[in-house]
């Protein structure tokens, strides 16, 4: 980012960047909220700006970091309501962030933190984005997995199934042509296949 390595650590200090050698913090941004539940992973957008959430409080911030003559500069570009995440990630995908406004899927417009829209009750779910189809998937709070497309305009869910019984929280993950869900009771594997 902006030239250099560097490490991402959320934590109840803010956002903080160390040097992946020497172990040096280089800038840290954001309120100190000792306790809260930052668990979201920031999200690079461009060469030097970053999406995070909770940073200056509740919902997300677009922030703006350079080095000047050695000197790191971090300044807020905006900070939105739009999207107020608690536990699940959100994706980035063509100029959009998709994820949860509490325990509603949302998108909000990463050049004004302007949302979209908001729909589709998916409670405590998880998000991953599969790019190179423009889709996303959305793993429930109740172990549904639904294929949403990728589209700034509207909600549009492209089909669902249940994948799992039981309260689910953990992430979703696709490899090797399959989709791995687990929750604290159980875990499936389902074969993935061109329609």
């Amino acid at each position: 980012m902006a030239g250099k390595k560097q490490i991402l650590i959320v934590n109840d200090n803010g956002l903080a960047s160390f040097d992946p050698e020497s172990g040096k913090q280089l800038w840290n941004c954001g309120k100190a909220m000792p306790g809260a539940p930052r668990t979201e992973q920031p999200h690079l957008v461009g060469s030097a700006q970053l999406l995070a959430a909770s940073l200056f409080g509740s919902g997300i911030s677009l922030v703006d970091v350079n080095a000047e003559q050695g000197e790191w500069k971090v300044a807020e570009h905006w900070q939105s309501d739009g999207m107020k995440p608690e536990f699940p990630d959100m994706v980035v995908h063509n100029g959009h962030a998709y994820g949860f406004d509490i325990s509603t899927f949302c998108c909000v417009d990463l050049a004004t933190g302007k949302r979209m829209w908001k729909q589709g009750r998916y409670g405590h779910g998880q998000v991953i984005l599969l790019a190179d189809q423009g889709l996303l998937l959305v793993l429930s709070e109740k172990g549904e997995a639904f294929l949403l497309k990728a589209n700034s305009q509207r909600h549009e869910e492209l089909g669902h199934f249940q994948a799992l019984h039981g309260k689910t929280w953990n992430h979703p993950v696709i490899a090797g042509g399959r989709l791995y869900v687990r929750n604290a009771e159980e875990m499936a594997c389902y074969e993935l296949s061109a329609p």
